[in-house]
């Protein structure tokens, strides 16, 4: 499994070591792969992967090609999984983190992208792991890419509104459109116009 490849140059680093020597090979990719915005919902396997936001994304996209043709041409035994925004107990599923939940507990503001009505899904790691764990080792998973995503959908503003009730603070909500984000802070706005945002 390989959690944290970012760059076509080291999967293929991998390709070129394990080829022959692996059973099964799993990609850690992004739902932000997936064609940005998307031309219809709900987003399934067979959405198109395109997204012309985010290097990020972008990267991963030229990730799983090199994969695909490698299982396509020589039976590397690749699997590639799209999970979505995955939260734990360490992980905040708002931009700021732990310092957004500063601030509401302070009672100062928080910045939400756009109108706070564009959807969202969030994924517990321990909801990730029961669809993620049973691809190991299967052999009707080689070949093949899976998304791992909650069902839940929900808008940005009631996340931070959950989050703010989660601390014991009101949720003090300024809606900045993401354009204007990524025009202050290009990395963030990434993010967002590349993932969050649709």
């Amino acid at each position: 499994m390989h959690w944290v490849a970012f760059s076509p140059e080291h999967v293929q680093a991998d390709i070129d070591t394990f080829r022959g020597r692996a059973g099964q090979y799993v990609f850690i990719s992004s739902a932000s792969a997936y064609q940005t915005p998307p031309a219809r919902l709900p987003i399934v396997e067979s959405t198109p992967l395109r997204n012309p936001f985010w290097a990020y994304s972008r990267d991963k996209i030229a990730c799983e090609d090199l994969l695909v043709r490698a299982y396509r041409e020589e039976g590397f035994p690749a699997t590639i999984v799209r999970p979505s925004h995955t939260y734990d107990p360490t992980l905040v599923p708002l931009d700021g983190g732990w310092t957004a939940l500063g601030r509401m507990r302070q009672g100062k503001p928080v910045i939400v992208h756009g109108d706070g009505t564009s959807l969202w899904t969030l994924t517990h790691h321990r909801d990730f792991a029961q669809g993620f764990v049973p691809l190991l080792g299967h052999p009707r998973t080689i070949g093949d890419s899976f998304h791992i995503t909650s069902d839940d959908v929900l808008t940005w503003d009631q996340i931070a509104r959950a989050l703010a009730s989660a601390v014991g603070a009101p949720a003090d909500i300024v809606h900045v459109p993401s354009a204007a984000i990524a025009s202050a802070d290009p990395q963030w706005g990434a993010s967002l116009l590349g993932d969050k945002a649709h």
